[in-house]
């Protein structure tokens, strides 16, 4: 699986404080779990947790919540093969 990390994401992320990085980083070992699991199987369930559902007015885009306290913690992606 590869993955393609944008400028922007860089910079929000650089402006999460330490234990909010930690908690993007135990969201994102979940999320990239999720992926493998759908490259084999596309009809396998995305994570609850992870509340992932389409952004409105984006085909192709979807976004997923990894923390409600603050900040918000969401981050969209796109799977593309």
């Amino acid at each position: 699986m590869k993955y393609v990390v944008l400028h922007s994401f860089k910079s929000d992320y650089k402006r999460l404080s330490p234990s909010e990085q930690v908690r993007f980083k135990a969201a994102l070992r979940v999320f990239i779990e999720a992926c493998e699991r759908y490259a084999v199987d596309p009809s396998s369930a995305w994570p609850a947790s992870l509340r992932p559902k389409g952004v409105e007015n984006a085909p192709g885009v979807l976004e997923m919540t990894w923390s409600f306290s603050g900040p918000d913690g969401r981050a969209t992606f796109a799977w593309i093969q």
